[in-house]
């Protein structure tokens, strides 16, 4: 059992309930206290908090900080997984871009020139597939590997001295708009 931590008027919940009580409350996409009450399980004594209850640990313990820090580390594990299954995607085409290659000199070493267009075109697709996976592959692995402050630097290095006025645009769009 977890080490009690809450009292309330009710009585006194764990640090475990109340963290279940949490976990329940992401899991059901953060709704209102009032929405997520037929969730919330009756504690090991039998017991089940108020909305009020509920509503106080939300604040007290910052679940909505909480949730946004889960969220967070959700899309950045959804983004590695998407680069590693890219990545692998681009492995892949690079290798059969080097067996076409492979194809096409076999068939040029054994053929006479004059019958090697299929072989020559086969060779050129071949490397051409390679190069640009390789590459692709390369940049994917060295930016996913760049932490926030990396990324925003070369992304700096890369615009130079570009600066967009959203603002500036979107206010004389409204002024010819409204003309």
């Amino acid at each position: 059992m977890g080490r009690t931590i809450e009292r309330s008027s009710e009585g006194v919940y764990s640090t475990d309930y109340i963290n279940q009580c949490f976990y329940i409350w992401y899991a059901h996409g953060r709704p209102t206290i009032p929405v997520l009450m037929p969730f919330i399980p009756e504690d090991n004594t039998g017991m089940t908090p108020q909305p009020t209850t509920v509503s106080g640990w939300k604040r007290k313990y910052g679940w909505d900080e909480e949730a946004s820090r889960m969220d967070e580390s959700v899309r950045h594990n959804v983004e590695k997984k998407y680069i590693q299954e890219k990545s692998a995607m681009l492995s892949k085409h690079a290798e059969i871009g080097r067996k076409l290659q492979e194809r096409g000199m076999e068939y040029l070493e054994s053929a006479t020139i004059t019958s090697a267009h299929a072989a020559i075109r086969a060779i050129e697709v071949g490397i051409a597939v390679e190069k640009d996976s390789t590459n692709l592959e390369k940049l994917l692995d060295t930016v996913s590997r760049m932490d926030d402050a990396k990324l925003m630097k070369r992304l700096d290095d890369l615009l130079g001295n570009v600066q967009l006025d959203v603002d500036k645009t979107e206010t004389s769009e409204a002024l010819t708009d409204g003309e």
